[in-house]
């Protein structure tokens, strides 16, 4: 069965604003706030493989925390959404699915290098996720259930100001899920493990 994606921009992965090059200015700027509550908005996408697929999906973010010193400690909350279809041999017969993903997890961030405004971080974050899969076509499916969740990777982030930053961050991501199908009017269970790599532009601003 071949497998037909959609074809979304996959966002560019550790890009560094052209500010971060400029000449310095002739004067010392502010150096960025060392504390404070901390917001971050993520726009980003993930590369699944799901069995012997390939998928590439939305997958924005928001994080809340707190920052001190190297360390951000915080909460994130997202969401992956997901269209494709899928196709038989037969030209006449194709089935569309939809799935849908909330995130929440803890979140770690560490700061490995620091150079004026610039950082380099590692992030790590694991919590649960919940997915509804919504197959249509021939064969009528729905599959819903709880999962966990992973991610690790590395990010860059430059501080505009004290207390805004942009930024870009890219993990490898990997997924547990135990879910309760019903197909054609049947129920049953399901499980399944993915690993993925996601990528995402970031705006942050220390209150």
């Amino acid at each position: 069965m071949r497998t037909t994606t959609p074809i979304l921009l996959l966002v560019p992965v550790l890009a560094l604003p052209l500010l971060c090059l400029s000449p310095a200015p002739a004067t010392a700027s502010p150096a960025p706030r060392e504390a404070g509550f901390w917001m971050e908005f993520k726009l980003g996408a993930q590369l699944g493989f799901p069995g012997d697929s390939m998928l590439v999906s939305p997958s924005p973010g928001f994080v809340l925390g707190y920052r001190t010193g190297r360390f951000l400690l915080g909460a994130e909350v997202g969401g992956q959404w997901m269209r494709s279809q899928y196709a038989s041999p037969d030209p006449t017969y194709s089935q569309e699915v939809n799935a849908f993903t909330v995130k929440a997890m803890p979140v770690l961030q560490v700061d490995l290098v620091r150079v004026d405004r610039l950082r380099l971080y590692l992030t790590a974050a694991a919590g649960l996720s919940y997915t509804v899969y919504d197959l249509s076509g021939g064969t009528r499916y729905r599959d819903r259930g709880l999962g966990l969740v992973a991610d690790l990777g590395l990010g860059l982030r430059y501080f505009l100001t004290p207390r805004f930053a942009v930024g870009a961050e890219a993990a490898a991501t990997g997924t547990y899920y135990r879910g309760e199908l019903l197909l054609n009017g049947d129920t049953g269970a399901t499980r399944s493990f993915g690993v993925g790599v996601r990528g995402a532009l970031t705006v942050a601003l220390l209150l």
